[in-house]
């Protein structure tokens, strides 16, 4: 996408390990300053995020957020900023990537999730405990 918004390249070097380097490491400029409009800068920004949690979790809601963002267009002759992604955890459990160590605990949030999303129960309640510090809210 940030190739035919702007018609560069986020990352521009002939130099494999650097270009490794930039997409692992570096945010390009924004489309933004590339004369694009702001909200499909930010799509495109939500696209290329480093941390996968803060990425679009599917093509589906990538999709929604174009949606929106053409019904929007057609209803003010503009392209207004709104929330992105906000359908992107609807009917999904999706637990952060950067959860070490608590293997046996996931497990059991997942089975909870999965008893209730496929109709093996109506409700269920999951208690997490802990001292401050250990991760509860991760």
């Amino acid at each position: 996408f940030y190739l035919m918004l702007s018609g560069s390249l986020p990352f521009e070097t002939i130099y494999p390990k650097v270009l490794m380097s930039n997409h692992a490491n570096d945010n390009p400029v924004p489309l933004a300053e590339r004369g694009v409009p702001v909200i499909f800068s930010h799509i495109v920004a939500k696209l290329m995020k480093k941390n996968p949690d803060e990425r679009y979790q599917s093509a589906c809601c990538l999709l929604h957020d174009l949606q929106e963002l053409s019904d929007r267009y057609d209803d003010c002759g503009d392209y207004p900023e709104f929330e992105l992604g906000r359908t992107g955890r609807l009917g999904r459990f999706c637990l952060p990537s950067k959860i070490y160590g608590r293997g046996a605990e996931t497990h059991l949030l997942r089975e909870a999730f999965s008893r209730v999303r496929d109709g093996r129960r109506s409700k269920e309640v999951v208690i997490v405990t802990g001292v401050s510090g250990v991760g509860k809210s991760a």
